[in-house]
């Protein structure tokens, strides 16, 4: 998988984007804003640091299947609302539900016990999840981004 756009830190390529495609209405999510308790943050949020810097913000991977690596990551604009941003490599973006958190899921087959049907992931998935209530992989369908339902 390669980079379409070479950007020595993810979070600048993000916010050069979102200001190029959005001005100043979207930014980034970052523990300043964010809404997390001290519960959250000490339990779920700092243990995944120590693999993966820019969790639970910022996801990289083969989302579209095309050997470009991608973006995802949470944002937030004026109005207080917070969504997912999937940046793929050929500059096209998508708004998803936001969670508490995103990950990334590998490609691979899913199946749950949540949702009657097993997909197969074109490229890498990304994981949504809500601390301690539900989660989801988003993944590409070929021609739109869907949620696949892991827990409640």
């Amino acid at each position: 998988t390669t980079d379409k756009v070479v950007a020595s830190d993810p979070k600048t390529f993000i916010s050069n984007y979102l200001v190029s495609r959005f001005g100043n209405e979207w930014r980034l999510e970052t523990d300043e804003y964010s809404k997390y308790d001290t519960f959250a943050m000490n339990h779920f949020i700092l243990p995944e640091r120590k693999k993966n810097k820019n969790y639970p913000y910022i996801v990289k991977g083969d989302f579209d299947g095309d050997k470009i690596n991608d973006y995802a990551t949470i944002v937030i604009n004026s109005k207080k609302i917070v969504q997912i941003i999937i940046i793929l490599g050929n500059n096209k973006s998508y708004f998803e539900q936001a969670g508490d958190a995103i990950s990334l899921i590998k490609k691979q087959k899913l199946s749950s016990h949540w949702d009657n049907k097993t997909v197969e992931l074109k490229g890498d998935g990304i994981e949504v999840v809500n601390f301690e209530k539900s989660a989801w992989v988003l993944y590409w369908n070929g021609k739109k981004f869907e949620q696949y339902w892991t827990s409640d």
